[in-house]
């Protein structure tokens, strides 16, 4: 499942494998799967207000990477980031609405972040964003 992971975001242009020493701290570890040293690196940098940092540690709470599953920290996690406009976070807080995970369902919550993850220029979050916004039109959520 993680390599599964993995490949989808080599695939989606998240991460480049060509120089995994080009990384941020935390996320180097991350990438090579240890998760208990990327907690380590990345939880003080997201106390300090790093966007990324906040991404990554929700997506190994979300993922239940190296640690249990806990859908409430992840909320956070994406929260924090998404409110500093970082769009892949903004997307991942918009499904966490629509799934009710670590917060109630929310489907005009989830609409505004996947307006908000829109208005990024990144189109790969652009597309998604765009593609889930037109599904909860169609249900009139």
């Amino acid at each position: 499942m993680k390599k599964l992971l993995l490949i989808l975001l080599l695939s989606l242009g998240l991460i480049n494998s060509s120089n995994a020493d080009s990384y941020k701290p935390g996320i180097k570890e991350y990438m090579e799967f240890k998760f208990t040293e990327a907690i380590e690196i990345l939880s003080p940098l997201a106390a300090e207000g790093d966007d990324e940092a906040q991404l990554y540690l929700g997506v190994i709470y979300r993922n239940g990477d190296g640690v249990e599953v806990d859908n409430f920290k992840a909320f956070k996690f994406f929260k924090q980031s998404a409110e500093q406009g970082n769009a892949w976070s903004q997307k991942h807080l918009a499904w966490m609405y629509i799934d009710g995970k670590g917060v109630l369902k929310d489907y005009k919550q989830a609409k505004y972040w996947f307006q908000m993850a829109y208005a990024n220029d990144d189109p790969w979050i652009r597309e998604d964003a765009k593609a889930a916004w037109d599904e909860l039109e169609l249900w009139k959520y």
